[in-house]
């Protein structure tokens, strides 16, 4: 006979956070990167502007986790919001 092994349950949560974090920085990264160097060569547009419309991307791709912090905070709570995301 054997003890039943209790389930961790939401004490694994922050590591699934911090991993998913992590992934999506360093994805956010490297199209980031990519994204000057692309605009550049395919669409011939100057380096400068590529470099402009680079950093509105990445700003507002920073920017973008404040509004979905409101909107989880204000309708939908912490729990619904990360089953969505999900």
């Amino acid at each position: 006979g054997g003890r039943r092994r209790q389930p961790l349950g939401w004490r694994c949560m922050p590591f699934i956070i911090a991993a998913t974090e992590t992934f999506e920085k360093v994805g956010s990264v490297g199209v980031a990167a990519n994204l000057t160097v692309y605009l550049v060569k395919r669409y011939n547009i100057g380096r400068l502007a590529a470099a402009n419309i680079t950093n509105i991307f990445y700003g507002t791709l920073n920017f973008a986790p404040l509004l979905g912090a409101f909107i989880s905070d204000a309708y939908l709570g912490r729990f619904r919001t990360l089953a969505y995301g999900s």
